[in-house]
């Protein structure tokens, strides 16, 4: 005789098999909640301290370049055009890095925009002309555009539609805090 274990009076009825995360029927709100505190620990936390040091990064040199401007002889309506770089550099990246995403990976992104902001501060710490100036300021709108797209993209896959607003407001309150 087999085992009272593989007896059918000791199993339920097909479809209605217990899992080890509930009644066999929908997952348990354990389930979801140890899913989402993974991915709130492995992916939010390190891409909310990602966002805080790159917006720390390019409002750490704001307050000196106006006075960098004036330093080396731009006139101050000049040094409003090449203000006007930065949010039309970021313009200008947003759909090639939404592609860019979507084709070669988040991380690539999220690589090319820190870069690309590193980039910005070392040329913006080398500025001797309105033309490098404005090139520094180039490269930190591409870097935001970068950015923007990337976090954002990330954070839409790893979240549910029930979380995605805590998902989200966490990365732009480090944005904010930077």
């Amino acid at each position: 005789e087999g085992s009272p274990l593989a007896s059918p009076e000791m199993l339920p009825p097909p479809g209605d098999a217990p899992s080890e995360h509930g009644s066999g029927h929908a997952p348990s709100t354990d389930l979801v909640g140890e899913v989402l505190g993974n991915t709130q620990f492995e992916v939010v936390i390190p891409l909310a301290v990602y966002t805080f040091l790159l917006q720390l990064c390019r409002t750490s040199v704001l307050p000196a370049t106006p006075v960098l401007a004036h330093e080396i002889g731009i006139p101050a309506a000049v040094y409003g055009l090449t203000i006007f770089t930065t949010p039309l550099a970021r313009l200008l990246a947003n759909n090639p890095c939404t592609f860019w995403s979507d084709e070669y990976g988040r991380a690539p992104v999220l690589r090319w925009a820190w870069g690309l902001n590193m980039g910005s501060i070392l040329v913006g710490g080398l500025t001797t002309n309105m033309a490098v100036l404005a090139t520094s300021r180039a490269l930190l709108g591409f870097s935001q555009g970068a950015s923007l797209v990337g976090t954002a993209n990330v954070l839409s896959d790893i979240s549910v539609p029930a979380e995605r607003s805590r998902t989200m407001a966490f990365n732009r309150g480090a944005m904010f805090a930077g």
